[in-house]
């Protein structure tokens, strides 16, 4: 069976705010035979940096001194300043953090897949809000672009799941939370629209490398556990 690209949300929703020409770059190398099966995740150690705080595992200092530990001195820094900006933004909204499991969309065409983790669930506006932060410089993320994503969540989270009832972005670099419920019915068209796209760029790049065929997938999200 061919290996289908798996992206993380940070990553599609990088790719979704990219011009149309930098989205075919962006998506031809992916798809480049590379000696790497695996992209290295920039953000793997704030994510597990969040999850030690919210869990109150490790304090903050703790949390801040293993930073030192990180060998690329840009991912350190991204890291550290991420880390002070979520204790920031956690002390203007105190609250029981709870947990939710990751689950992996499909695109339409079966050419492609997105991780969505929370890094947390919190309850806001009596909605159990499943929260993912994002800490990239560039691009910067437009409301529109994140609330089409969050459509997409939203849409193939397993109905069988009773522990969210809203999806939001946190973008640490200006500190503005962006929840799908904000206008929950403006972008399916939208979000359509550009997984329909995307598919047609990531067969393009497929048969431009001569990688196999990808046939009929099955439907729906997959829970992760």
């Amino acid at each position: 069976m061919p290996q289908i690209p798996t992206m993380g949300f940070s990553a599609f929703l990088k790719l979704i705010s990219l011009s149309d020409k930098r989205q075919k770059s962006t998506i031809r190398e992916r798809h480049k035979p590379s000696k790497d099966s695996k992209p290295y995740d920039r953000h793997r150690s704030l994510r597990r940096a969040i999850q030690k705080l919210a869990t109150g595992t490790q304090t903050p200092a703790e949390v801040f001194a293993a930073t030192s530990l990180i060998k690329n001195k840009g991912e350190r820094r991204s890291t550290r300043l991420g880390i002070i900006r979520f204790l920031k933004w956690r002390k203007a909204n105190p609250g029981q953090i709870n947990f939710c499991d990751a689950i992996v969309i499909q695109s339409p065409g079966g050419f492609f897949r997105i991780r969505f983790e929370a890094n947390c669930v919190m309850e806001m506006g009596g909605r159990r809000t499943a929260i993912h932060i994002w800490n990239t410089k560039e691009p910067k993320l437009q409301k529109s672009i994140v609330i089409a994503a969050l459509t997409l969540v939203q849409r193939n989270w397993p109905k069988e799941s009773d522990l969210v009832d809203d999806f939001a972005i946190l973008d640490l670099r200006n500190m503005q939370l962006h929840r799908w419920s904000e206008n929950p019915k403006a972008y399916s068209t939208i979000v359509d629209a550009i997984m329909q796209y995307l598919d047609l760029q990531c067969k393009l790049s497929r048969n431009e490398f001569g990688l196999p065929t990808i046939g009929p997938q099955p439907k729906g999200p997959q829970l992760e556990t």
